[in-house]
């Protein structure tokens, strides 16, 4: 499995065999190419993809590619409001999420 993520400093875990940062592609993830440059370079089916973000330019732009299991991260700073997520399933965190964790 293959995790894309914004945070360089963070570990990959057990769970994940790669991590891409976009950084790696040089384009922001809500920018025009960026879902088209990481299909290029790690193929993913957007019927089965899943991307958690706290954005919600980054939501709409992977909606816009054909990503299809998309969630917002309703409170990802404590010190700020909840993401307003507009049509977007939010979760808490990653145990709203159904999956094991371990």
């Amino acid at each position: 499995m293959t995790a894309w993520r914004s945070n360089l400093s963070a570990p990959k875990g057990p769970h994940f065999d790669r991590l891409i940062s976009s950084h790696d592609l040089r384009l922001p993830k809500e920018g025009d190419g960026f879902w088209a440059a990481l299909q290029d370079h790690e193929p993913y089916d957007p019927e089965r993809t899943l991307l958690v973000d706290d954005n919600l330019a980054v939501l709409q732009a992977a909606h816009a590619f054909g990503l299809k299991h998309l969630r917002g991260v309703a409170k990802p700073d404590s010190q700020r409001p909840e993401l307003d997520a507009h049509d977007f399933v939010t979760i808490n965190d990653f145990t709203d999420l159904g999956l094991p964790l371990s």
